[in-house]
């Protein structure tokens, strides 16, 4: 129970790692650093160590650590404050979008922001990030999961050809005849 010594031991440990470029030995390190914290209860080192967790590995699981160590009513804003940071750390350049659209639609469904999540989707064209995502909204908001669907397969369709491409595309239409209005649209 030295934990002052422990985390001395740990802290240059990480150092050592980050010269000889071991971010896997750095993870596992700040992992018990998380527990020592835990430990101690210091409240501002477990998440400040969840927090470099959350960022450096975009676990979610950490974000729910995190969001535990809050009471219901402080929690809002600490996740707006996690939503405003990756939005803008992440800006679309010259038409370059980059892809944090996972990090937020996490949070998204984490939250049970489907509006946002919709928003979000209906902004993607990539057929695998919709797919993933638009189980949770499919009841919620049929028609428009729909159009989202539709749009994304013909951008799909038109820019992949072959065999695997046609079953993928096969697979998503007879998904969406399972949706209301889906049938209708599908033909």
């Amino acid at each position: 129970k030295r934990y002052s010594e422990a985390k001395q031991l740990i802290k240059e440990g990480i150092g050592i790692a980050k010269k000889k470029d071991q971010p896997g030995t750095v993870h596992e390190y700040k992992k018990i650093l998380l527990q020592i914290a835990e430990l101690e209860k210091d409240m501002v080192a477990f998440r400040t160590v969840a927090r470099e967790l959350y960022e450096k590995g975009r676990n979610m699981e950490y974000y729910k650590i995190i969001k535990g160590t809050y009471k219901k009513k402080e929690w809002p804003s600490i996740a707006e404050e996690f939503i405003k940071e990756i939005q803008s750390q992440h800006r679309p350049v010259a038409g370059i979008r980059f892809n944090d659209d996972t990090r937020l639609a996490d949070i998204f469904v984490e939250e049970q922001y489907w509006d946002r999540l919709l928003q979000l989707i209906q902004g993607s064209t990539t057929l695998h990030f919709i797919d993933s995502y638009s189980s949770w909204l499919t009841s919620k908001f049929p028609g428009e999961i729909l159009q989202v669907y539709s749009k994304a397969l013909i951008e799909y369709a038109s820019q992949n050809t072959g065999r695997n491409h046609y079953i993928t595309i096969r697979e998503r239409l007879r998904k969406m005849q399972t949706w209301d209005g889906g049938r209708e649209m599908v033909k």
